[in-house]
């Protein structure tokens, strides 16, 4: 199975969930007891319902805790420090970037402040030295999606 199929399934069981809530305080709460390869593997999940489902479904706050993919995602990137990216977390975070983009040059946005804290959480996304693809002179390819102003909601 490639990386864009699990991505797909983990979407695919998220989006079924009847108690999002529990998974979500989950992934929240288990955050400190994981090493830096659980961290990874579960950090590329919650960029799979983010990328993949609706951005008004991974922004809703859900339960009294009022956690949401975009808030959980947000958590986890704060915890996972400055240990390299692996090819698969890239592309994940590539795809998150993506949408970010995406939701926030909507007319209206839900919770826009979360997807704007996401945003900030976001690594500045590399290449690898000597990695196929886009290269600058120095071999780093920064993508980033552009900072929106906070309004003053």
């Amino acid at each position: 199975m490639d990386d864009e199929q699990k991505m797909q399934r983990h979407a695919r069981k998220f989006k079924g969930l009847h108690y999002r809530e529990v998974v979500l305080a989950k992934y929240a709460n288990c955050v400190a007891d994981m090493n830096k390869q659980q961290l990874r593997r579960h950090i590329c999940h919650v960029c799979a319902w983010i990328a993949i489902l609706p951005g008004n479904t991974t922004a809703q706050h859900v339960g009294a805790s009022k956690l949401s993919p975009v808030r959980v995602l947000g958590q986890m990137l704060k915890c996972r420090g400055t240990a390299p990216l692996n090819h698969r977390l890239r592309a994940a975070l590539q795809q998150v970037t993506a949408k970010i983009s995406d939701v926030l040059t909507a007319a209206e946005v839900a919770n826009k402040s979360d997807w704007i804290e996401l945003q900030h959480a976001i690594p500045c996304l590399h290449q690898p030295r000597g990695a196929s693809g886009d290269a600058c002179n120095d071999g780093d390819v920064s993508v980033r999606a552009p900072v929106e102003p906070k309004d003053h909601e």
